[in-house]
């Protein structure tokens, strides 16, 4: 085992740092988000059903999550 160092310019350090920081950020939100989605009842997804009938095929908005 030697001594390896690894030299990072300023610029190379603030775009790792950047990057670390957004990724958090977005976990977090994402984190809010799901705390913030209500729960409902297995009754008021029956109104839900009767009152809309089938959900279209067309998909409006989907996001993909690495768990």
């Amino acid at each position: 085992m030697g001594n390896n160092k690894i030299l990072l310019d300023p610029e190379g350090i603030k775009e790792i740092i950047k990057k670390t920081i957004r990724e958090s950020i977005k976990d977090e939100f994402f984190k809010i988000r799901l705390e913030l989605t209500p729960e409902i009842s297995d009754e008021e997804m029956k109104e839900i059903k009767k009152k809309y009938k089938k959900p279209s095929k067309k998909v409006a908005y989907s996001e993909y999550l690495e768990i």
